[in-house]
């Protein structure tokens, strides 16, 4: 209880219901009211306490990670595009030379 404010702040989270109704009888409670008044019963079953934004995290964290792997793949194509221009240009000038070769050959034997 912060006397300056009067108003209760919460720093803990407990779930131990005899915790929880002596807290409560010290700050709601005064000498004048009954304390039988206060009935606690908790319907907490799971509590997940932690970064709230871990999730957004993670997903952000994957997201970068797939777009660096799409990156590293349009360049992996690039280069298997450009290698295989390469390899036809080669296939081709192999075939010329080839062409030429056998040319000549015949004329040879003419």
């Amino acid at each position: 209880y912060d006397e300056k404010s009067q108003h209760v702040q919460v720093r803990n989270i407990h779930l131990d219901p005899e915790y929880i109704q002596n807290q409560h009888e010290l700050v709601v409670f005064s000498d004048n009211n009954n304390k039988s008044e206060f009935k606690f019963h908790s319907m907490i079953t799971n509590l997940e306490i932690g970064n709230p934004e871990n999730a957004n995290n993670k997903i952000a964290a994957l997201e970068q990670r797939m777009s660096k792997q799409k990156k590293q793949h349009e360049l992996e194509m690039n280069k298997l595009q450009i290698d295989n221009e390469k390899l036809m240009d080669e296939i081709y000038r192999l075939k010329q030379q080839n062409n030429e070769l056998l040319q000549s050959q015949r004329q040879q034997q003419l």
